[in-house]
């Protein structure tokens, strides 16, 4: 391979990297060693209501090197206008363990669970156990809920993350992966507008007066949530290796192909 055709991948392979960066709009880190529940890219720290913190060895999730982990998460922020089911496209990610069957709220934008414009949530074994269900409440009063059928309850890390669309088909488009896996994808409900008095919060049921329920929190362990401003492919999750990772595999791959074709 001649030495210019090397550079002209690796900045191809730089520009889709920076591109990809670009388009983040928050990123929770949820650091176990500092008990970190800032936003490290925009404005949107979440506020801890009482989480705790996994005392054991970090888990290893591939990508990354220290993946610290927060146990019976329970953390909430203001408003998110990138998350609104509107005219703007959008994904959500992150990780989930846990060996409960039991229903449990994941992500949501809607305090109190009642009906909103626009609200949306992800819950774990509500009506499929062991999976990840996706509910909109839509501004007409009805609700659509779509049913994963991949088990997120076997007590391993398994990445999850929604994708909204809003020009795919004639009311958008609502998908949900799993490890990186498309699970369930429908129809959504329309341009929703701005959710009604919202709140993003992550790892239980928010209720109306700002505390949360004592019995649809996670049972287990949350890490790295990411919303992004566009539809993320799979291969831009975050459950693939970082760049870093990415590129010391293709250098190490180069170099073994050049030795081999010298001797």
């Amino acid at each position: 391979m001649k030495i210019r055709s090397v550079f002209l991948l690796v900045g191809m392979f730089l520009l889709v990297v920076a591109s990809t960066k670009a388009t983040v709009v928050s990123y929770w880190h949820l650091d176990e060693a500092s008990g970190n529940f800032n936003d490290s890219v925009g404005s949107n720290d979440l506020i801890d209501c009482g989480s705790t913190l996994n005392t054991l060895s970090p888990p290893t999730v591939p990508g990354y090197a220290n993946l610290g982990s927060q146990t019976s998460l329970r953390a909430k922020t203001g408003y998110i206008p990138a998350v609104n089911l509107s005219t703007s496209a959008w994904t959500v990610e992150g990780f989930y363990r846990s060996s409960s069957t039991a229903r449990q709220f994941v992500l949501s934008n809607n305090p109190g669970g009642s009906i909103r414009s626009g609200a949306w949530d992800i819950e774990a074994s509500w009506k499929v156990v062991g999976a990840l269900t996706f509910r909109i409440q839509a501004k007409d009063g009805t609700s659509i809920i779509m049913n994963g059928s991949r088990t997120v309850s076997d007590g391993a890390f398994h990445h999850f993350a929604l994708t909204w669309s809003p020009t795919a088909g004639a009311n958008g488009t609502v998908s949900m992966y799993v490890d990186g896996l498309l699970d369930i994808s429908a129809s959504g409900a329309g341009d929703q507008g701005a959710a009604v008095a919202s709140l993003f919060y992550t790892g239980g049921l928010l209720l109306a007066d700002g505390t949360f329920n004592s019995t649809l929190g996670v049972n287990g362990e949350m890490d790295e949530l990411r919303i992004s401003n566009t539809v993320l492919s799979p291969s831009q999750f975050l459950n693939v290796p970082e760049p870093a990772t990415l590129a010391l595999l293709f250098f190490g791959g180069l170099i073994c192909k050049i030795r081999k074709q010298r001797c």
